[in-house]
């Protein structure tokens, strides 16, 4: 079995209620994180911590685990109606198998008993439950299975096919043709650097909580080390990618070119975040800062890149249902 490569046309409607679930997902993470962090004493001096913000009382960590639960409850839901097939054909659970991972990978990164992130895994965490929710949206505008005659309870898709479907995803990320592998990578990089860059002010708090995080190990200025190389390797491989199908055999490559120049207009938000962690990183009331120049960097790089793969497939980047 093999994925259909992109082909231009997109459903709106199965766009519109991932970008809802994944929206309450991320809601759900920051605020469960806040309240594990809070339980364990390290984001004392967090001012932007939503439960300081509240109170910090029992009663105030109780009520942003319930609203948490909300939000992750209605993803669910949300994720689930994508789940069934146009038509309703058929309930391929193929989607919450892969969201489901990276949910409970976001879970083991903060929440007891687990608390991974403690022992300096956040990173490794985020990169895969990362790529995970890229690999689910790609999926969500794949055309669907068809309903098999042996379904389960005549309607839901046996193991063997959705393990079928999950095998064709992980391919899709090692296929130029797909278009899945080098965005994902794009977009979970700078993920990766808004959180070693959240890292660089509370060297001492978590040094006190016993958190093995990245600048406990390295120090600030390997964690900016970290950073610059984050960024530079970012720009250098949306380069690269886009040079597979300019010179590339059949036309081609990982990354259409319009997608690789979309990245100019980041690149001054890079240069100003790479120039900020190198010259202030070692003094906390400062660099706290930058972790909010990563998450505009972020959005901006991640903003135009979509737009440049959209260019890239112009004019018949168009709604099919």
């Amino acid at each position: 079995m093999r994925l259909t490569p992109a082909t231009g046309l997109y459903s709106a409607s199965r766009l519109g209620t991932l970008l809802a679930a994944a929206v309450a997902i991320i809601g759900w993470l920051n605020i469960t994180n806040d309240v594990f962090d809070a339980a364990t004493g390290i984001d004392a001096h967090k001012a932007e911590s939503l439960v300081n913000l509240l109170g910090g009382t029992p009663g105030v960590r109780l009520r942003l685990l319930v609203a948490a639960t909300a939000l992750l409850a209605a993803a669910a839901a949300g994720l689930a109606s994508l789940c069934v097939t146009p038509g309703g054909a058929a309930f391929d659970p193929t989607l919450l198998v892969v969201m489901g991972i990276a949910v409970a990978l976001g879970y083991a990164y903060q929440g007891p008993p687990f608390r991974l992130g403690y022992y300096g895994l956040g990173e490794p965490i985020t990169l895969a439950a990362w790529t995970l929710a890229v690999g689910a949206a790609y999926y969500t505008q794949l055309p669907p299975p068809a309903a098999p005659a042996t379904a389960v309870g005549g309607w839901v898709l046996p193991p063997a096919a959705v393990a079928a479907r999950l095998s064709a995803l992980a391919t899709a990320y090692v296929t130029p043709s797909a278009g899945l592998g080098v965005p994902a990578v794009l977009v979970v990089l700078p993920t990766a650097l808004i959180l070693l860059c959240s890292h660089l002010h509370q060297g001492a708090d978590d040094a006190a909580a016993g958190k093995r995080s990245p600048v406990v190990r390295f120090g600030t200025r390997g964690v900016a080390a970290g950073v610059i190389a984050g960024v530079a390797g970012m720009y250098a491989l949306q380069v690269g990618a886009a040079a597979t199908a300019l010179w590339g055999k059949g036309g081609g490559g990982w990354l259409p070119p319009t997608a690789a120049a979309s990245a100019v207009v980041s690149v001054p938000l890079a240069v100003r975040l790479v120039v900020f962690v190198g010259r202030w990183h070692a003094v906390p009331a400062v660099i706290r800062l930058a972790k909010y120049v990563a998450v505009r960097l972020h959005a901006v790089h991640g903003l135009a890149l979509a737009e440049g793969l959209a260019a890239s497939r112009s004019p018949y980047w168009t709604p099919q249902y």
